[in-house]
């Protein structure tokens, strides 16, 4: 309920069972009066003396969120995230009303993820949860999303780490001829996503006018990205057996996962602290450091916001001096 002023009046608003009631704050002169003429309004509708009954919210937790995972699948390129996230709330909630959980209960469930996954971690399950809570707002089941007010867990600035020319020599010789070697070529040559090559179909490449066109994206929104003479050698030495560009050579299905072979070639190569998406930030550091416009990199990334590409930024001083220098010319 809110009371808000108009045309010199005082009046109050509410949304009760589907419908939303205004009703003039009688006799009320200020914001304070317009408030005590609001308490009184939700004491008499608790009474049942103004004709107004509060339908209680009956849905539970479990049927909530299969509703809402109903719509993740079809809305969302996270629903399997979003699967894993509600075993975790019904674990911490249990199986109650979904009207009952306040936001006092959010921050026990983020002080409860905090002490078991990182803070990135515990803020994309928070906004996944507030997205499911403001669903049922959205149906009328309750009348406040309890995440609202809830601030997100501070993450730390953690330095990107990328490749190095020596350390790129040595993962490429440890590597040698292995099927994941033109994965990785893929990886540094448009820093897509793990996910996003795994998924590469031949007809979302156009080897005449030289672009792949990314379809399944993390927000949902395909992209072109060029591609170098490097990649399309390496592409088309694939046999075509499926629709899928790089497939299992023993399952002769689409790859599944890598990160179990990954981390063997980076101990070989004697690379520390790297994982396979670093990939995707050498290569975005690499176009950063050699001038590339940050708004082309956050095209070919993918990125929804430029504060996500200007991370890349930081690691390269040289592109600071030359402004330096341009500065220095005048």
């Amino acid at each position: 309920m809110t009371v808000y002023h108009k045309n010199g009046k005082w009046y109050y608003n509410f949304m009760l069972d589907g419908k939303r009631y205004h009703r003039a704050c009688k006799g009320a002169t200020s914001h304070r009066e317009a408030l005590q003429f609001e308490n009184i309004v939700k004491a008499e509708i608790m009474r049942g003396n103004l004709g107004i009954t509060e339908k209680k919210c009956t849905i539970k937790l479990s049927e909530m969120i299969k509703k809402y995972l109903e719509y993740s699948e079809l809305n969302k390129s996270s629903f399997t995230h979003d699967k894993t996230y509600s075993r975790y709330w019904l674990e911490f909630f249990g199986n109650q009303i979904i009207s009952n959980i306040k936001p006092i209960d959010i921050e026990g469930y983020k002080k409860y993820r905090n002490e078991i996954v990182k803070p990135s971690t515990v803020n994309r399950e928070l906004n996944s949860l507030s997205k499911m809570f403001s669903i049922a707002v959205n149906n009328n089941y309750i009348e406040k999303n309890p995440c609202q007010g809830v601030h997100k867990l501070k993450v730390e600035n953690i330095k990107i780490r990328y490749l190095t020319s020596d350390e790129e020599k040595r993962l490429f010789e440890a590597i040698d001829d292995h099927w994941i070697k033109p994965i990785v070529i893929c990886a540094l040559q448009t820093g897509m996503r793990k996910t996003e090559i795994l998924d590469l179909t031949w007809d979302c490449v156009d080897f005449t006018q030289k672009y792949i066109t990314v379809l399944q994206t993390k927000n949902g929104k395909s992209r072109q990205i060029p591609i170098s003479q490097k990649l399309i050698d390496a592409l088309q030495g694939q046999e075509k057996i499926k629709e899928y560009i790089f497939i299992n050579p023993i399952t002769k299905n689409r790859h599944g996962n890598i990160n179990d072979i990954f981390p063997h070639f980076l101990k070989k190569a004697q690379i520390k602290n790297f994982r396979f998406h670093d990939l995707r930030h050498t290569a975005a550091t690499r176009m950063v450091e050699k001038g590339v416009d940050l708004i082309v990199v956050m095209d070919i990334l993918g990125h929804s916001d430029i504060k996500t590409t200007m991370r890349y930024a930081h690691p390269v001083p040289e592109m600071k001096l030359r402004a330096i220098n341009i500065l220095n010319d005048y």
